[in-house]
């Protein structure tokens, strides 16, 4: 119907054409019917219609009309229409091609808080195929944050906003965790992580998504980001597929390793935690943590996601102060060690277990280190590790190793590339002797975990000429040491 053209150029293909919801077919392809109610079993309400473009706050939701133009890539909302739990919807129209480009803004400007700073936008899948994700956060660095964020109802019929059981599962080029449970109209979550399924790396035909706009730029859709994938492979499984918002079927076996949807030059370790109280406020927080030789300790574009949504009991990643729910590493190493930053909002038990690895040899070990007792739990044999906490937040209590206890502590100070930490009490100064680089982070921490005294950016002189401490009641303490390669901790008394 049109004639030919180069469609991969930088900007929008001109044969590319708007959508519009009265466009929209069933199954079976009849036509749909439209209704002004709330709900009207079958037909498709128009009450809920609605486009969401550089928003900051829920009220920047805009409405649609059945018959208003929606530029290719952008997504909009839409309630079912209550014949069933799943329904098949068909996109009839001229296939989009070649590329496709959306002008954004950050409204909310610096800073990723939600309702304040964080802008958004509601995109979608433009073509008849399935998109690599992973290529899509490539193309447009610099514009979106490399997270996508996609939404999930898995159960419940209520249009009222606080009965809604459903929330935003998130996914990048590390992995992707479950859809927190969604409260009220800034975004919010209850801490209970109700999710059930786990989105790849494949955004299917049709799938709405939103992603985080960080500058001014534009979005792109290219022709290179699509593949061609199966809604199921051949014997009916979904490990692969490309499904609206699929099922994840993969294994949850802890110790069994996965491999990706192909073998990609790019290879990834990752080792899934979960968080959970066992006696206080309901909780649950999942975090992925990759590994290999092509990401940092430091910040990754399209590998590291942040957590915006802090709950009263939580355990996060930790990345430049920032909380994180994925986060990738340089590769495995028998002396690399994982902060975690853990918050209790009272005296209450918690857990902490490892739910699933991938691409993890039999043989690696992976240890959970409690810096208050000094105890190293394996995560890889035992189910999981339960402990109590003071009110608090703890950010040097617990970190992921990969070594055994008895190496870890059985090391002689002359081993390490500092070879003394000590406490002198008549003068009030912690001394590391034989430092080779300066301290990114100093912390003392109490026997209830509390960091009682922090510093940061410490040049080794100093450390070794003495930090002065001072203000310290007498008891046992715990120094927590950071640099750019290592993190040691030493037991002190202070009398």
């Amino acid at each position: 119907a049109t004639s030919l053209s180069d469609n991969n150029t930088s900007t929008n293909n001109a044969n590319n054409t708007d959508y519009r919801i009265n466009m929209l077919k069933k199954g079976d392809g009849g036509t749909f019917q439209f209704t002004n109610a709330h709900h009207e079993t079958g037909k498709v309400s128009t009450r809920w219609l609605y486009t969401y473009k550089n928003g900051v706050e829920y009220w920047d939701y805009a409405a649609l009309a059945i018959n208003s133009p929606i530029h290719p890539g952008v997504g909009y909302t839409q309630k079912g229409t209550g014949v069933g739990s799943e329904q098949q919807y068909l996109f009839e129209g001229k296939p989009n091609n070649g590329t496709i480009a959306i002008n954004v803004t950050d409204t909310g400007g610096s800073g990723s808080v939600p309702a304040v700073s964080k802008t958004d936008y509601l995109l979608g899948n433009p073509y008849a195929s399935a998109i690599d994700l992973h290529k899509f956060i490539d193309d447009n660095a610099g514009v979106i944050d490399g997270t996508i964020q996609l939404w999930q109802q898995w159960s419940g019929t209520s249009h009222n906003l606080d009965l809604y059981d459903g929330g935003y599962a998130q996914v990048n080029k590390t992995g992707s965790v479950r859809a927190y449970q969604f409260v009220g109209i800034e975004g919010a979550n209850n801490g209970n992580q109700d999710g059930t399924k786990t989105p790849t790396k494949y955004l299917p035909v049709g799938q709405g998504f939103m992603t985080e706009i960080v500058n001014n730029g534009t979005i792109v859709f290219k022709n290179s980001q699509r593949v061609f994938i199966k809604e199921t492979d051949a014997n009916g499984s979904y490990t692969n597929g490309s499904v609206f918002f699929k099922t994840d079927h993969t294994s949850k076996d802890k110790n069994s390793a996965s491999q990706d949807e192909e073998e990609e030059e790019t290879f990834m370790q990752k080792i899934r935690l979960e968080f959970n109280a066992v006696d206080g406020p309901a909780t649950k927080r999942e975090l992925l943590l990759g590994f290999s030789n092509f990401t940092t300790d430091d910040y990754d574009y399209g590998y590291d996601a942040k957590n915006i949504d802090e709950n009263d009991d939580d355990l996060n990643l930790v990345l430049d102060d920032q909380n994180m729910m994925i986060q990738a590493y340089s590769s495995i190493t028998s002396d690399k060690s994982v902060p975690l930053n853990f918050k209790a909002s009272g005296s209450y038990n918690y857990r902490i277990e490892l739910t699933q690895l991938e691409n993890i040899e039999a043989d690696q070990e992976i240890y959970l280190k409690d810096n208050l007792t000094g105890y190293y739990f394996d995560l890889r044999t035992d189910q999981h590790y339960e402990f109590s906490s003071e009110e608090g937040e703890f950010a040097s209590r617990f970190e992921v190793v990969f070594q055994e206890q008895e190496e870890s502590l059985s090391t002689n100070d002359a081993d390490y590339e500092y070879n003394l930490i000590y406490f002198q009490n008549e003068t009030n100064k912690l001394f590391v002797k034989g430092l080779q680089s300066d301290a990114k982070q100093v912390m003392v921490i109490n026997m209830l975990g509390q960091t009682v005294q922090g510093f940061t950016q410490v040049q080794a002189q100093t450390l070794d000429n003495g930090l002065q401490i001072s203000n310290l009641a007498t008891g046992t303490y715990v120094v927590y040491l950071k640099t750019d390669t290592s993190v040691k901790t030493k037991k002190i008394i202070i009398n």
